[in-house]
C-alpha cells in the first residue's frame, strides 16, 4: 500500500512540474493597444501665413501678410489696414474691415480653380464671399 501512495505522490509531483498539455488554456499576452485615432485639425491648430483671398461679382481681392490686410476692388483705391486675430478663430479684423477664413473646398464660380479655403470679407458693413489660398500655393486646376 505504501508503494501505491508513493506512486500517487510521485505522479502528482511530476505532473505539477511537467509542461501543460496543449489543450489547456494558456495565459494570453496583453492585446496591443489600439492605435490612437487620427487627431482632427482644428482652426486653432492652423498656422496662417500670407494668404490671398478673392471673390467675383462684385470683384474683390485681399492679401493678408504680416498683420496687414490689403483690399482691392475695381475702380477704388487699394486699402491697407492693420488687422488683429482675436482668439483662435481665423477672423482678422481692422478699421472697417474683417476677413474670415474657414477650411473647406471652394470654387470662385468663374474658373475651374479649386481653393482650400472659403473667405468672407466685410468692408464698411458690406459682406462679400469668395475663396482663399496660401500665397505660396497656387489653387488647383483652372487656366494659368
Amino acid at each position: 500500500m505504501r508503494t501505491v501512495w508513493l506512486a500517487l505522490i510521485g505522479g502528482a509531483i511530476l505532473s505539477a512540474c511537467s509542461p501543460k498539455a496543449e489543450n489547456e488554456a494558456k495565459p494570453q499576452a496583453a492585446a496591443p493597444a489600439a492605435p490612437a485615432a487620427p487627431r482632427e485639425v482644428s482652426i486653432a491648430d492652423m498656422q496662417i501665413g500670407p494668404m490671398h483671398a478673392l471673390g467675383n461679382e462684385p470683384f474683390w481681392a485681399a492679401d493678408l501678410v504680416n498683420g496687414s490686410l490689403t483690399v482691392a476692388r475695381p475702380g477704388e483705391p487699394a486699402r491697407t489696414v492693420a488687422v488683429k486675430q482675436p482668439g483662435a478663430a481665423m477672423t482678422f479684423t481692422g478699421e472697417g474691415v474683417s476677413l474670415a477664413l474657414s477650411p473647406g473646398d471652394c470654387s470662385d464660380g468663374m474658373s475651374d480653380r479649386r481653393y482650400p479655403m472659403k473667405a468672407e470679407l466685410t468692408l464698411d458693413g458690406k459682406t462679400f464671399r469668395g475663396c482663399a489660398h496660401p500665397k505660396d500655393q497656387a489653387p488647383a486646376g483652372g487656366k494659368p
